[in-house]
């Protein structure tokens, strides 16, 4: 490969990891890894409580399932 395709691949994969790098820090100053709890828990509500499946594969009824 010629020294050209070399400058190109490594300026590419710099670019890359600043938009990272970039990323990471935008998330962090925006609250997103502040509270890891409250988003694993936000798709529960009254009807599906946490814990309890209420849904099954095709041919298999939810009270076979084991909870994990």
């Amino acid at each position: 490969m010629s020294a050209l395709a070399y400058i190109f691949m490594f300026g590419l994969m710099g670019c890359l990891m600043l938009s990272v790098v970039y990323g990471l820090y935008w998330a962090v100053r925006r609250g997103q890894f502040s509270n890891f709890a409250r988003g694993a828990t936000s798709i529960f509500d009254d009807e599906e409580p946490q814990g309890f499946r209420t849904d099954a594969f095709p041919g298999e009824s939810a009270k076979e399932r084991k909870t994990p």
